[in-house]
């Protein structure tokens, strides 16, 4: 008999959720504090008053958006340490199809640029200033979670597994229904 992992829990209550109108998960006592803590409800909110409940998407999509929060920051000083300080100018100019244009940190494109950098590029054993050539091919967020994956969140580690197998795209925002959702269009696919 095998039994039941909390992200196999999740995604069940997310599918029941998506089948139910105005489904409510009841909070209970030993469940985790919807505040996002980690701590079980009743040593954390508790005694501090009515608390709304979320459904377990939510609770894990706020756990996630707080695990995230200071990565990049982390992820560039990693890049740095190992790849080396010229590793995102190697990266710009490969993104810019060798423009030869400077690395602006201020560019409207970094909210492209920076997902590719961390998730996709991969310094070309050929062409690169990369020193170390172990990291030659390697993804930064692969040699990010080959060195610090055992530390990570098991979340935050599942997450940055599947950025590394799914494709670079982007979205438009074809039209939103607040409170039920949205409908988008793949950039890059047209789909």
């Amino acid at each position: 008999m095998e039994l039941m992992t909390e992200h196999d829990r999740v995604e069940v209550s997310v599918i029941h959720e998506s089948y139910t109108e105005n489904w409510q998960m009841k909070l209970g006592r030993n469940d985790p504090c919807p505040c996002g803590s980690g701590k079980k409800y009743k040593h954390c909110c508790l005694n501090a008053g009515p608390v709304s409940t979320a459904a377990p998407a939510d609770l894990t999509w706020r756990r996630l958006r707080a695990l995230l929060d200071g990565y990049a920051a982390e992820m560039l000083r990693f890049i740095a340490e190992s790849y080396g300080q010229l590793a995102v100018h190697v990266a710009w100019n490969e993104f810019m199809c060798d423009d030869n244009l400077e690395f602006d940190p201020n560019t409207p494109l970094m909210q492209l640029f920076m997902p590719w950098f961390f998730h996709h590029w991969a310094p070309d054993p050929v062409a690169t200033k990369v020193v170390n050539k172990s990291l030659h091919d390697v993804i930064p967020t692969a040699a990010y979670l080959s060195t610090k994956g055992r530390r990570l969140d098991p979340l935050l580690r599942r997450y940055l597994d599947s950025l590394l197998t799914s494709p670079f795209t982007f979205f438009e925002v074809l039209a939103c229904d607040p409170g039920t959702g949205m409908t988008l269009r793949d950039v890059m696919t047209q789909e």
